[in-house]
Order: structure tokens, then C-alpha cells, then sequence
């Protein structure tokens, strides 16, 4: 279902994705009979590309944070189509897992060992008119985000979101703009569609009135409505 929304949703025939992708079930990156069968498939099969989904449910290591097991597993990996790109899907830590720099759940074999990692996170600093209340995805190779990009640039690319479309879902892009400190202010203390005046909000953040005013007049997320009373109206 999900390769149909996608197809569905960027044009493509999902014939010819049918047609060109294979999905082996199961498997134990750490049992030789397995993957002697894996690396059987994928050499009648000659793919472009082999994804691992999930590194943790097919790499058969009870102990992720031991260095050995997780080299061993990285290096059998490889043996699998060797001429064809890996891409292994793996989850970050608990530690990091809710900030803008996670990192992979284990110890940094995983991470050392690999030519690029894609760190993707929870974008809460991003906005994008016109599609208000959106929860944003952010993916990056920067080292700043935890990423890595061996002999390469190195980006982040934001305004990624999980978009629905007839009963499934695919993941989307849209350009837009990080949040400003007065946006960030307006969505801690205004809800999406709300209508308020300055008053309102200086009783409850006992802010000020020129720092209330000021994150409101400064903010693109809110409308400024005139009337009797000033009041404002968040739109995004």
C-alpha cells in the first residue's frame, strides 16, 4: 500500500515498481544458512540497491552495543550484491532520540563503519505557508545533526512531512522556512486559529506588553486583525 500511495501521489506506474523491487521476509544477517540464501537471491536478482529494514530485526545481534558483532554484521552486509548500494534503517538512542542530532541505538561501529549516515529527526523549527499545523521531518548528513557524508558535500534538507492520500501515506516534500524566535514564541502561546489580544497573552505569559506585542507584530505565523480592540489571529 505504501509503494501504491507513493506512486499514486508522483505519477509513477506502480507496475514498474512491482516489476523492479523484491521483498525478501526474514532473514538473519548473523546465521550463515541465511545469508548464504540472502546473498543466493540477490545474486540471481543483480539489484541496485539492497535496504535492510530494520538493521536491529535482521542483524540477529542480541548485544547491539558490542563493537565485535556489529563489524562482523557491517561486513556480511557487504558480501550481500557487492556491486549494489546497502542502505540499512536503524533507530537512534533513547537519549537522542527526540533531538536534532540523534544518534544510531548501539555503539559507533554502525556509524564508523558506513560511507553516509542520514540522521532524520522531528523539525519543530520549521514552517511552510499555506499548510498550517503540519508536523515536520528533517533529514541530514551533517555532523551537526549526528550525520556523515564520507568524500562528499554535506546538507540538511528540511520541510519533509508524512502526507496522507487514499488510505495510505507517502513521504512528501515542501519548500519552506525555518521559524524565527518570534514564531517559535507565537506557537508555544498561541493555538493554531485562535484569535487574541495582546492583553490576553500578557496575562497569561506575564510577559510584558512591548515583548508581547512585538513577537506578535514580528511573526508571520499570526494576522493582525483591526477593530475596537486589537487582536491577533494565528494562521500558521
Amino acid at each position: 500500500m505504501k509503494r501504491i500511495t507513493w506512486c499514486s501521489a508522483n505519477g509513477v506506474d506502480p507496475e514498474l515498481i512491482k516489476a523492479n523491487t523484491v521483498i525478501y521476509k526474514g532473514g538473519n544477517l548473523s546465521n550463515d544458512a541465511s545469508l548464504s540464501d540472502i546473498k543466493l537471491v540477490a545474486n540471481r536478482l543483480q539489484p541496485a540497491l539492497v535496504i535492510i529494514d530494520t538493521y536491529s530485526s535482521v542483524s540477529g545481534i542480541a548485544d547491539e552495543v558490542k563493537p565485535a558483532l556489529a563489524a562482523e554484521v557491517v561486513n556480511r552486509v557487504k558480501e550481500i550484491a557487492p556491486d549494489a548500494a546497502k542502505l540499512l534503517l536503524h533507530h537512534p538512542n533513547g537519549e537522542t532520540e527526540n533531538t536534532t542530532a540523534p544518534k544510531s541505538r548501539g555503539d559507533s561501529t554502525l556509524p564508523s563503519n558506513v560511507d553516509t549516515v542520514i540522521t532524520m529527526w522531528a523539525d519543530r523549527g520549521h514552517a511552510v505557508n499555506g499548510l498550517p499545523g503540519q508536523e515536520w521531518v528533517a533529514i541530514s548528513t551533517e555532523e551537526e545533526h549526528e550525520g556523515k557524508q564520507k568524500d562528499d558535500v554535506r546538507l540538511t534538507i528540511r520541510g519533509l512531512r508524512i502526507a496522507s492520500k487514499e488510505g495510505g501515506a507517502y513521504l512528501d516534500w515542501h519548500a519552506g522556512d525555518s521559524l524565527t524566535r518570534s514564531d517559535r514564541w507565537v506557537t508555544e502561546h498561541v493555538e493554531l486559529g485562535a484569535t487574541v489580544t495582546a492583553s490576553d497573552l500578557i496575562a497569561s505569559t506575564s510577559q510584558s506588553r512591548n515583548t508581547v506585542k512585538g513577537h506578535l507584530r514580528s511573526s508571520r505565523l499570526v494576522r493582525e486583525n483591526s477593530g475596537p480592540a486589537v487582536s491577533f489571529t494565528r494562521i500558521l
